[in-house]
């Protein structure tokens, strides 16, 4: 019997009386809530495999590197330019290695399902990427296209009839345009603003200039630097300020590079229609609007700004092309060595990070999410930390990654219920603000409400655990181990990603169970040291690999931010 496959859940798709394979897990997130009773099948997830997970990183990130050098040659040419490849990356670099992850996952989804299932119909929508017309290549890409589902059910629409397959019969509809009429959102004038600008005015001749920077003057700097830095916002930036005129001279054309695949034929057909008006039939006219922005520093500070705003990156990307330096902060606990295909490496001269550095760009100084707090260490609440992503994976990390969500939700059910009697009436679930697959409802619903925290502060839950399992190697389990809280890491599957230069102390970890991967180990550990967990957390060999984790990790001597910026001019050679 042929099967009707469903992509990401939109009313049209839905057949009752046939047998319906789900492309993913949140169709059927999206079939539970909305009560549909359907048979169904699901498709499974081809980055639940790591070993698949890590080849796809090294393809992608050579594939990016060809993308990036047809761009740079497309880009110069269309303008009139002689930029070199650094300078297009630093503008476009980030949103690229989004988009071709983006779409080499949705394209291994269709070709998995295709392979797994005898596919008889599908309803695509009738839309095509030729009629997208997003302006900005930043926020509005980030932070709602890629995780968008019409844009998704339009990028698995267009995979399915690139593909052509053979006896596959097609039902079409269309999304309508204002669901895929994707703008950035304005930001408001107002007087703090303007009052920004004035302060700016008068101090545009900084040497250090900080942007989105989220760095506390009173902690990481000293007064005499603050005097000459003064760190404001820079409201300049803002897309109020800025009137773009998007009169194309020519058409944009296809990218030519090599092709080794179908995917990659795929893009070429593709890329050029996607890329974002402000890089193509804009950019000109924020080039010339930018010039008003009289700020010329010998050094640039940012955490988000290569991100976030079109503005500033090509600004920046001008300021660079002159001799200006960039610094790149994370912001974040960042433990892994594959990441964002180096782009912080290759546009930034210098990276500043909280772990143990990758290479010789990277500078280590201390977490500016995790500054030491005092804890009373006597809690009486087994604090279990959640974990969560979005509904489709966006980049390659380790995981969850996102439609894996359910394994993981299943994995947190089966160690909670495990729990021993006694220490189970402790709990206390925590879910973060992100919460798309409603896991705080689910947790409610499994274990009841007064299990499920309603803290909005993340400490007051820390101040009154006596146990802390996190369920990520990320900032939260940083922060709990600063914070000196007994605490375990509970991972549905072992990391395939881990900075080699603490690949050593991970397995040390494990060794001394401050992780697992196993819940049947992690419960008898949790049981051995539940009535006195400090006689297990400060013995002296825990301490030793608590000191050791922080010099990894989160190293607390506030005084190398001070000593860094003081002598930043010095070491920048600028």
């Amino acid at each position: 019997m042929k099967n009707h496959l469903i992509l990401t859940g939109l009313n049209q798709e839905f057949k009752r009386g046939e047998k319906n394979i789900f492309l993913g897990s949140w169709v059927e997130e999206i079939a539970n809530k909305e009560n549909l009773k359907i048979k169904n099948d699901l498709n499974p997830y081809h980055w639940a495999n790591y070993k698949k997970v890590e080849e796809d990183y090294e393809y992608l990130k050579k594939l990016y590197e060809k993308i990036l050098l047809s761009l740079t040659f497309a880009l110069n040419k269309y303008h009139d330019y002689k930029f070199d490849k650094r300078y297009w990356e630093v503008i476009i670099g980030w949103w690229l290695g989004y988009l071709i992850t983006i779409l080499w996952d949705r394209w291994e989804l269709v070709r998995n399902v295709f392979e797994k299932f005898d596919i008889g119909s599908v309803n695509l929508c009738q839309n095509e990427f030729s009629g997208l017309r997003v302006k900005d290549f930043s926020k509005v890409w980030l932070g709602e296209i890629f995780l968008d589902r019409n844009f998704n059910h339009l990028v698995f629409s267009e995979i399915i009839r690139f593909k052509k397959y053979q006896n596959l019969k097609i039902s079409q509809f269309e999304i309508e345009s204002e669901k895929l009429d994707f703008k950035s959102p304005i930001k408001k004038k107002n007087l703090k603003a303007l009052l920004f600008k004035l302060f700016n005015k008068v101090y545009c001749n900084r040497q250090v200039l900080f942007y989105q920077a989220s760095l506390h003057p009173n902690k990481f700097f000293s007064k005499k630097f603050l005097l000459k830095n003064p760190i404001f916002p820079l409201p300049e930036f803002d897309e109020n300020n800025f009137d773009i005129n998007y009169i194309a001279k020519d058409k944009f054309t296809k990218l030519v590079f090599k092709t080794e695949n179908e995917f990659e034929n795929f893009l070429i057909e593709n890329l050029h229609i996607l890329i974002p008006l402000n890089i193509t039939y804009g950019l000109k006219s924020i080039k010339d609007q930018i010039k008003k922005i009289k700020f010329d520093p010998k050094i640039i500070f940012t955490m988000y700004g290569h991100a976030s705003n079109d503005f500033f990156k090509v600004w920046l990307a001008d300021k660079m092309n002159k001799g200006k330096k960039l610094i790149i902060c994370e912001h974040g606990g960042d433990t892994e060595q594959k990441r964002y295909f180096d782009f912080h490496k290759n546009v930034a001269d210098k990276m500043i990070t909280h772990t143990t550095p990758k290479n010789n760009s990277e500078v280590q100084l201390p977490p500016t999410f995790a500054q030491k707090k005092k804890f009373l260490k006597t809690g009486s609440k087994l604090l279990y930390l959640c974990f969560n992503q979005y509904y489709f994976s966006y980049r390659i990390h380790n995981g969850p990654i996102g439609p894996e969500m359910q394994d993981y939700l299943l994995f947190s059910k089966n160690f909670l219920n495990r729990l021993n009697k006694d220490i189970k009436k402790s709990l206390i679930i925590r879910q973060g603000p992100l919460d798309i697959w409603k896991l705080k409802d689910k947790f409610r619903k499994y274990f009841g409400k007064k299990y499920v925290s309603n803290n909005k502060n993340l400490y007051k839950d820390l101040f009154n655990s006596k146990v802390v399992i996190n369920t990520c190697f990320g900032t939260t389990y940083i922060q709990t181990m600063v914070y000196n809280k007994p605490t375990i890491l509970l991972l549905s599957k072992d990391l395939w990603n881990i900075n080699k230069n603490v690949k050593n102390f991970y397995e040390v970890l494990k060794e001394n169970k401050l992780i697992f991967t196993d819940l049947e180990q992690a419960n008898c550990h949790l049981s051995s040291i539940w009535d006195n967990p400090l006689d297990w957390w400060e013995s002296k060999e825990i301490n030793k690999i608590k000191k050791d984790f922080n010099k990894h990790f989160a190293n607390q001597n506030n005084d190398q931010w001070i000593k860094f910026f003081d002598n930043i001019i010095d070491e920048m050679n600028v």
